[in-house]
């Protein structure tokens, strides 16, 4: 009698767990996904801010020896630091930057393991009072394999003199994606 009744009601007792068990998942998944994860969504943008792109061009630093560099952002607004940074990491004529004229900027990684790992400065921007340089540093993909050479990565790159604070943005990407 007891397995007549429960096939009987089987088919509400089913929709019921169903019913349950859906609005479980839906109650927690709007938890995690409006909650903890809600910081993610970017914010809008503030309107009132002043966005410009600033141009900028590498600077040729083939008489660097980048073994010897640590890994470090470096901001040269004066020729004594960029000699002196030349004196201690060049073997080769210091580079001619008008000082008076341009800002220059080195990023080094420092030593890495194999050639997956770069770097580049993909734009610097004048938001408002600030110098906005974003840096995009590549790190080797799992999905490729690469030889075991050690790399040292850097860019070093020259822009108009522009006054403000200078604030570094890092984007980290695998190597070979877009």
């Amino acid at each position: 009698m007891l397995t007549i009744i429960f096939t009987k009601y089987n088919t509400k007792i089913i929709l019921i767990i169903t019913l349950i068990l859906l609005s479980l998942v839906i109650v927690f998944g709007c938890k995690n996904m409006w909650g903890s994860n809600k910081k993610q969504f970017p914010l809008p943008p503030n309107k009132t801010n002043q966005t410009m792109r600033l141009p900028f061009q590498e600077i040729d630093s083939t008489g660097l020896i980048p073994e010897s560099i640590p890994a470090q952002m470096v901001i040269f607004r004066d020729q004594e630091s960029w000699e002196m940074f030349w004196e201690k990491y060049g073997k080769e004529a210091v580079p001619q930057i008008d000082f008076t004229k341009y800002l220059v900027i080195g990023v080094f990684l420092g030593p890495k393991p194999n050639p997956g790992y770069g770097v580049e400065i993909t734009q610097i921007q004048k938001v408002d009072s600030q110098i906005v340089l974003k840096v995009t540093e590549y790190t080797s993909n799992p999905r490729y394999v690469y030889p075991g050479v050690i790399v040292y990565p850097y860019r070093i790159v020259s822009f108009s003199k522009t006054d403000g604070e200078i604030v570094f943005t890092v984007e980290q990407k695998f190597r070979d994606e877009q």
